[in-house]
C-alpha cells in the first residue's frame, strides 16, 4: 500500500468513532419545537395549584398564581431546551473541527480538488443553525471521505471493478438493499392504510409506475415475472418522494431515517448507480464503495427502527 493510501486509511480509521458520535448526536438532539420537561405533568399541575392557593389567600384570586407558576415552568423548560441545543451545537462544532483537521492533514494524499470540496462542505456545515443539521452534514463529509481514492489513482478506469464476480456482487448488494427498502415502505404504509398505494403514494409516482408497468407488458407480453406490484416499478427518486411525503414522514418514516435531507440525498446518489448496474456497466471503485456504504447504513436504520 502506498504512503497516500496509508494516510487516507489512517484518517478513515480515526473518523470511525467520530461517525458514531455524530449519529448519536442526531438521535438525541431535541427537535426545534420539542421541549425538555423537567417535571411530570402531575408535578406541574400540583405546583400550579399551590401557586393558585397562595394568591387565593393573599388577594382572593386563584388564577394569577396558577398563571405565574405555569409561566415560570414554561420559561424553565425553554431554558433547558436552549441549554441542550447549545451543548449539542458545541459538540457538533467540535466534531467538525476534528474532521477539518483530518482533511487538512491529507494534503498530497488525496486530490486537491477533492480536498478543497471537503473543506468547503465542512465550512457549510459549520454555518448551519441546527446542531442536528451540523451532525448530518458532518456524517455526509465522513461518508464522502470514505470512498475517495488516494492521489496516486489518476485513472478512474484503473479502479473499476473489472472482474465479473465483483460486478455480480455489487448487483447482489443493490438487489438485496432495494428489496429490503421496498418491503419496509410497503409494510410501514400498510399499517397506516390497507389501500396505502392509492392513499399515501404521491400521484406522480403512481402514474409513472403504472406507465412503466404498461410499457413492459406491451414490450414483453410473454414475461412471467412475479414482480408485478406497482412498488416494483419505482426508482430511488420515487422512494425518496414516498418517504418524505408530508402524509408519511412524521407518522411513519421520521423515526427511522430521522432527517429528510439525509435520506433524500442518499437515495438520489444511489439512482445513477442503479442505472449503471441495470445496464451491466462497470462501476468505478468510488461508486462501488458508495453503494456498499449507503446500503449498509440505510439497512441498519431500517433494522433498528
Amino acid at each position: 500500500m502506498s504512503e497516500s493510501a496509508d494516510r487516507l486509511a489512517a484518517a478513515r480509521s480515526r473518523l470511525t468513532s467520530l461517525r458514531y458520535q455524530a449519529q448519536r448526536l442526531v438521535e438525541v438532539t431535541p427537535a426545534r419545537r420539542q421541549v425538555a420537561l423537567p417535571n411530570s405533568p402531575l408535578t406541574n399541575y400540583a405546583m400550579a395549584e399551590l401557586g393558585g392557593a397562595l394568591t387565593q389567600t393573599l388577594i382572593g384570586r386563584k388564577r394569577p398564581g396558577q398563571s405565574i407558576v405555569r409561566s415560570m415552568a414554561r420559561n424553565n423548560q425553554e431554558a433547558m431546551r436552549q441549554r441542550q441545543l447549545s451543548e449539542a451545537r458545541n459538540q457538533a462544532q467540535a466534531m467538525l473541527g476534528q474532521v477539518e483537521t483530518e482533511i487538512r492533514g491529507l494534503e498530497g494524499a488525496i486530490k486537491s480538488g477533492d480536498r478543497r470540496r471537503l473543506l468547503q462542505a465542512v465550512a457549510t456545515a459549520r454555518g448551519s443553525v441546527r446542531p442536528q443539521t451540523m451532525a448530518n452534514r458532518c456524517l455526509a463529509v465522513i461518508d464522502r471521505l470514505s470512498y475517495l481514492e488516494p492521489s496516486e489513482v489518476a485513472d478512474p478506469e484503473a479502479a473499476s471493478l473489472e472482474n465479473s464476480d465483483l460486478v455480480g456482487s455489487v448487483a447482489a448488494i443493490l438487489r438485496s438493499f432495494e428489496r429490503r427498502l421496498r418491503q419496509h415502505i410497503s409494510q410501514e404504509l400498510a399499517r397506516q392504510s390497507p389501500t396505502w398505494w392509492n392513499d399515501l403514494v404521491p400521484k406522480p409516482v403512481r402514474d409513472q409506475a403504472e406507465h412503466r408497468r404498461s410499457q413492459r407488458e406491451r414490450q414483453w407480453p410473454w414475461s412471467t415475472s412475479e414482480d408485478t406490484d406497482l412498488i416494483h416499478f419505482v426508482d430511488f427518486k420515487d422512494y425518496a418522494k414516498i418517504i418524505t411525503d408530508a402524509r408519511n414522514w412524521e407518522t411513519t418514516f421520521a423515526r427511522v431515517f430521522r432527517d429528510k435531507e439525509f435520506i433524500s440525498l442518499k437515495l438520489r446518489e444511489l439512482e445513477p448507480i442503479r442505472i449503471e448496474i441495470s445496464h451491466c456497466r462497470i462501476l468505478s471503485r468510488k461508486d462501488s464503495l458508495k453503494l456498499s456504504l449507503y446500503s449498509s447504513e440505510l439497512t441498519e436504520l431500517m433494522r433498528h427502527q
